[in-house]
């Protein structure tokens, strides 16, 4: 009891003597533990055992006087383990395979005899996992590399985790693991966050290629991944951050042998079949509906092997996606003759933004017939002076209604990835270091659903890693690890805001937005700038494991700095909204001889005035700290007790700039900030900007 009191004093010092310090410090290792005994089955202390990795060189342990033994933070990976004792025959087990974050258990037995004498056990059943209540799966590389993941997407195979299941509120590639909310869920790669802070999509521009298509791969490379473990429940003190499902990943480290792959994984629309629904725009010589053009290959390449054999080993990877897809739309619009009586600036906006740049000449689909409008909508238009040809219902006078454009738009993705890893054993300590990288990006159709104003998707995603291990003793291990996780996406027209449409007055940073209600007439939308999306998250983590008789104690702290810069421009978009066709705020207005159609609202935000932000650009800002400690022990065979705690202290967002509002207390007309809002009455409070000091958002 002693000997465990000292051992939770010495990592409750730890932690604390590292308070200060700026340092996720999820569990990434293995352990191994268990008894040996004499063919009696009485224990034996003293013995010997050595464990024997690929990468990992040559592990020594010896028994307690209960004949318990325990290796601490082990890589994932294959092992063989041999115990000797004199008096005892010598013994090897081989082929132990050990998992992420799992704690094996495997208990030998010593036959009686002289050394020379030695028992192989080639593993034939999976290690047993006693010393652990969670519920959870592990999906290994084999499993990755030879199911048909379409888009080799390994977050699909998620959905085989016990309590996972699919989420309205969520992506494709972010579940809900029992009945939490996918925003709850925590992702780390190499013990590194790679959550996204302000979404819900889970890994941080992530989605399929950072939310561009189901398709699309995803940003970590099945190929450069060793493994993942994700925990439904029961996760231990040692996993934070949200209560959701426990997501952790870890990549590939070279062996002593060069081994390397070279892939390609391609679809094409020779080898697919028409979608019932997909009827034109394309046809065979015979005038017969045929498959829309479609190409995807995923292709790369890894290599990994011996920087120098038995200590310094490297790995590395790339990765490829490029997909060409054209899928038919449809989208409706006003027709020619009735964008010509349309008054003023609207008219002109029309006839610019469609007739001008080509939308009914076929060249950006095929153009189907002019559908007339309601009869309440032609006889309200004869009836305030519109030329009753151009509203009889017969598109052979020239028919002023809508027409229907069916196009093929292209829903264009590209991605390149990179990740490099180097291990080092240095005697008692080891040494990694992983760098990854992608630059997803897409080409689609405009926000309208033309091909006018196509609009380009661009993220640039990186996280990096740096630990070492430091075995201070057979049964203690001290672990520090560092990170950096950083993504920035830009979201836009990919050209930019045409000239012509410029000339009229639309903003070429906001750009403008038309809706039209009671008509069959699709919204004109137009955001030359629609999102811009930069996270950086430097992390820091301290564990301490330490095997005290019976007891096992890990302690840790991990530190973050989230800093969230975003930049959304369509809060600057102009909205006019006009109501049917002839009326005070109809298109036509209320007379055909009306100099400018006037909307029923304009709404937009005004940058800079009244003292005001001059910029959509947002700052935002936030620390978080983690401390736990958790205690177990093998009270029995078959029973394992699991004691932890875990504080969780995560500092409100600030705005830098001060551009952000909340509601504060006021007291003799003065906000108080770090009360309640009402604490001095239900209209004792204001509106104040968000800034240091003043937080965006209070603490319950």
């Amino acid at each position: 009891m002693t000997q465990m009191l000292s051992c939770l004093a010495l990592a409750a010092a730890l932690i604390l003597a590292s308070a200060n310090v700026v340092w996720s410090q999820t569990s990434i290792h293995a352990s191994l533990a268990g008894r040996v005994t004499d063919p009696s089955g009485a224990a034996v202390g003293g013995v010997r055992l050595t464990l024997r990795g690929s990468a990992a060189g040559d592990l020594t342990s010896v028994t307690d006087s209960q004949g318990n033994y325990i290796f601490l933070r082990l890589s994932p990976g294959e092992y063989s383990l041999s115990a000797w004792k004199e008096g005892f025959a010598a013994v090897t087990r081989e082929q132990l395979v050990l998992s992420v974050n799992q704690s094996a258990v495997l208990d030998l037995e010593l036959p009686l005899g002289p050394r020379r004498e030695e028992v192989n056990v080639t593993a034939d059943a999976a290690l047993i996992q006693l010393r652990s209540a969670k519920l959870s799966m592990v999906v290994q590389a084999r499993r990755i590399d030879e199911l048909p993941l379409n888009g080799k997407n390994f977050q699909k195979l998620m959905l085989l985790v016990p309590g996972a299941a699919g989420a309205a509120s969520s992506s494709l590639n972010n579940f809900s693991f029992s009945g939490a909310r996918p925003s709850l869920n925590n992702y780390v790669l190499d013990g590194v966050g790679l959550n996204d802070e302000r979404l819900s999509h889970g890994p941080a521009a992530s989605g399929g290629a950072a939310g561009l298509g189901d398709a699309a791969p995803m940003l970590v490379p099945a190929e450069s991944l060793q493994e993942f473990r994700a925990i439904s429940t029961n996760a231990d003190a040692t996993f934070g951050r949200g209560s959701g499902g426990q997501i952790n990943l870890i990549t590939k480290s070279g062996g002593n042998r060069l081994s390397g792959s070279l892939y390609e994984y391609f679809r094409n629309n020779v080898l697919d079949a028409r979608d019932f629904f997909n009827y034109g725009p394309f046809f065979d010589a015979l005038g017969r509906s045929v498959v829309p053009p479609f190409r995807q290959n995923l292709f790369g390449a890894s290599l990994g092997g011996p920087l120098r054999r038995n200590g310094h080993h490297f790995f590395v990877n790339y990765e490829g996606f490029r997909q060409r897809l054209q899928q038919t739309a449809t989208v409706t619009l006003p027709n020619e003759a009735l964008i010509g009586v349309m008054p003023g600036d609207l008219g002109r906006f029309f006839r610019t933004y469609l007739i001008e740049r080509g939308a009914f000449s076929g060249r950006l689909g095929t153009v189907g017939e002019t559908r007339a409008l309601s009869g309440a909508d032609r006889a309200a238009a004869v009836s305030t002076g519109f030329a009753p040809a151009l509203f009889d219902g017969n598109p052979a006078n020239g028919e002023a209604g809508t027409v229907l454009v069916s196009g093929a738009l292209p829903r264009n993705i590209g991605q390149d990835a990179v990740t490099v890893r180097t291990d080092h054993r240095l005697r008692s300590m080891v040494l990694s270091a992983r760098y990854s990288f992608a630059n997803p990006n897409q080409l689609r159709a405009g926000e309208t659903g033309l091909r006018l104003d196509e609009m380009r998707h661009r993220t640039r995603w990186q996280s990096a890693m740096a630990q070492g291990t430091w075995a201070v003793s057979a049964r203690q291990v001290l672990e520090i690890r560092g990170g950096l996780h950083r993504s920035a996406r830009r979201n836009g027209m990919a050209e930019g805001l045409d000239s012509r449409l410029t000339a009229l007055g639309v903003s070429p940073d906001f750009g403008v937005r038309i809706n039209i209600a009671g008509l069959a007439i699709n919204p004109v939308i137009l955001r030359p700038g629609v999102f811009d999306d930069f996270q950086t998250s430097p992390q820091a983590a301290l564990l301490h494991s330490v095997h005290a008789g019976r007891w096992v104690l890990r302690s840790g702290l991990d530190i973050r700095r989230q800093i969230l810069n975003m930049r959304l421009s369509f809060w600057g978009t102009p909205v006019y909204q006009f109501n049917g066709l002839v009326g005070p705020a109809g298109l036509l207005g209320t007379s055909a001889g009306q100099a400018q159609a006037v909307a029923a609202t304009a709404s937009a935000t005004l940058f800079g005035s009244n003292g005001g932000p001059t910029t959509t650009m947002r700052g935002y800002r936030s620390t978080q700290q983690e401390y736990f400690l958790n205690a177990s022990r093998q009270l029995h065979p078959d029973l394992h007790l699991e004691l932890g705690i875990r504080y969780s202290l995560f500092g409100v967002f600030e705005e830098v700039n001060r551009a952000a509002a909340t509601l504060y207390a006021t007291q003799s007309g003065r906000p108080v900030p770090g009360v309640f809002p009402f604490t001095f009455g239900r209209t004792a409070n204001e509106m104040a900007l968000a800034g240091p000091g003043r937080p965006l958002y209070a603490p319950d």
